[in-house]
């Protein structure tokens, strides 16, 4: 009879579910990375969805097994997926065979060899041409991807996987992916005014209110400091090295510090960004009786304001402190 362990909490563990839990803490126990752990468990909910991962694990048999792999199949998932689902499932139960838990076993299905087809010059140079200036959104969109994905290095599923939830709030992750956000908006911003409009050009948006307006700022925000390149690319690299420096001491801040460096951060780098690629920063935002301003410099403002007032009414704090 199959062996079975008890939670601290007095339930028995004898789901597939649980002692799938139970699996992936024996792992971690081994130091396994994090990022394993988590694909452990992003791999049970894909396997949940042709098997019940709820049901006992002593009533799972040969044949529960090989109707989720022809499930798999005829959802039409590809053989080298089905093969990774598998080598999974099949690990997990030669954990289970050691601890008790079933005797079932699996075999491994083998891989398909996959080429996949290359691009050919004209179609590479066809996908990275710039679009013209009055193309929609999403064609400019697309072209911006593309480019970033070719400079980082990334793949594309890092791209499409970006979710809110990413940024882990419980664990006070706000500076690092508040900054990236602003980074990736700001220049996605600019690559559309670039690319639709003529330097100088000047839409109006709320007549003789607020206009779009693109123009190459040589300064820091707002126009001040002119032709002071090389001193911003040091203040910016500065301020990212104090960022990464300090990290561990920032993430037990408050979130209005929190904040306010993310916003920084991301300000500094979006015109960090425009300054490396061609000595100018990209600014459009006009209200006509002010100097125009991008993104970027609206968030390195809104940053500086939040830690200015967070230290303003921290001080203030500890000196009624003192008085009381």
């Amino acid at each position: 009879m199959a062996r079975k362990k008890i939670f601290v909490d007095g339930d028995i563990a004898n789901t597939i579910h649980q002692v799938w839990d139970l699996y992936t803490t024996s792992q971690a126990a081994k130091g396994v990375c994090d990022i394993t752990l988590r694909n452990y468990k992003q791999h049970l909910h894909s396997i949940s969805k042709y098997l019940d991962i709820e049901r006992s694990i002593d009533d799972l048999t040969k044949n529960d097994l090989e109707l989720m792999v022809v499930g798999m199949r005829e959802k039409g998932l590809a053989t080298n997926t089905v093969a990774t689902y598998v080598r999974r499932m099949r690990a997990f139960l030669n954990w289970c065979n050691q601890e008790g838990y079933c005797s079932l076993s699996m075999a491994n299905i083998r891989e398909h060899d996959t080429v996949k087809e290359t691009y050919s010059d004209a179609e590479l140079e066809a996908l990275l041409k710039k679009p013209k200036k009055h193309c929609d959104f999403c064609e400019y969109r697309s072209w911006v991807i593309v480019n970033f994905l070719l400079n980082s290095g990334c793949r594309a599923a890092t791209v499409r996987n970006i979710q809110n939830r990413d940024i882990d709030l419980e664990a006070r992750q706000v500076p690092f992916g508040l900054g990236i956000i602003i980074f990736i908006i700001d220049q996605l911003v600019k690559s559309y005014v670039t690319a639709s409009m003529q330097l100088g050009q000047s839409v109006p948006v709320i007549k003789d209110v607020f206009y779009i307006t693109y123009v190459l700022n040589p300064g820091a925000a707002f126009g001040i400091f002119e032709h002071q390149r090389l001193f911003f690319i040091i203040v910016a690299l500065v301020l990212l090295g104090a960022v990464l420096y300090f990290r561990k001491k920032l993430l037990q801040e408050n979130y209005m510090i929190q904040y306010g460096v993310g916003l920084l951060l991301g300000g500094a780098i979006g015109n960090l960004y425009d300054r490396l690629q061609n000595g100018l920063v990209v600014d459009f935002f006009d209200f006509r009786f002010w100097p125009v301003f991008n993104i970027a410099d609206v968030a390195i403002c809104l940053g500086a304001a939040l830690i200015m007032i967070d230290i303003c009414f921290r001080r203030d704090g500890n000196d009624t402190d003192i008085q009381g």
